[in-house]
């Protein structure tokens, strides 16, 4: 791993990581990105670096808390107007206590779904069935077997329309998954947290 990374820059890292291996990161100056608080003092480059942008107070601040998350642009800073890609700044989170909320490094978003941007459309599938007026014409028969009764015969040609169902809802119960997210790969993230000599 490269020491010309400035402090608090984060990589990707595709191996597993057992203690053996965090033994060879700490001597190469990673710190895994899972939230833990470190003394500003001991980790003073990397205090510097990120203060408690993710969180933490006094004589603790907290490396960022990359597991399970996707990672996004900050939508502006002090140098640059943001940008209309992110309309929900304002309503962004701190990932811990004494973190960044609003628009700024650090702060987070929960799970959202927009509005789909065309309309959906239900299918004529399902097995239901509409009631329609009976529409006699002038001719009347006798029912079979009972003289002196009369019925209505069917009008093939009357222009028939089922009844109004009135303004009403359906609700979707089924279908869907657990979150909505593109194809994706899990990796490690680590933080830099020192310059080696």
């Amino acid at each position: 791993m490269a020491d010309n990374m400035p402090v608090g820059s984060i990589i990707n890292y595709a191996g597993p990581i057992t203690s053996s291996t965090t033994i060879t990161l700490d001597t190469q100056g990673w710190l895994i990105c899972d939230g833990s608080q470190y003394s500003t003092t001991d980790f003073a480059e990397l205090f510097a670096a990120i203060g408690y942008a993710h969180g933490g107070s006094g004589a603790l601040f907290n490396v960022p808390d990359l597991r399970g998350m996707f990672v996004r642009g900050v939508n502006g800073d002090a140098r640059k107007l943001g940008r209309p890609v992110d309309p929900d700044t304002d309503s962004r989170t701190a990932p811990a206590a004494g973190g960044n909320s609003g628009n700024a490094v650090g702060s987070v978003q929960a799970y959202a779904t927009a509005k789909p941007n065309a309309d959906y459309d239900s299918d004529s599938a399902g097995d239901h069935a509409h009631s329609a007026d009976h529409l006699p014409d002038s001719n009347h028969k006798a029912y079979a077997g009972s003289v002196g009764r009369v019925g209505a015969k069917w009008n093939s040609s009357s222009s028939v329309k089922t009844k109004q169902a009135g303004l009403h809802s359906h609700t979707i119960t089924g279908g869907g998954d657990s979150e909505t997210r593109p194809a994706n790969m899990a990796q490690y993230f680590l933080i830099k947290f020192k310059t080696l000599s």
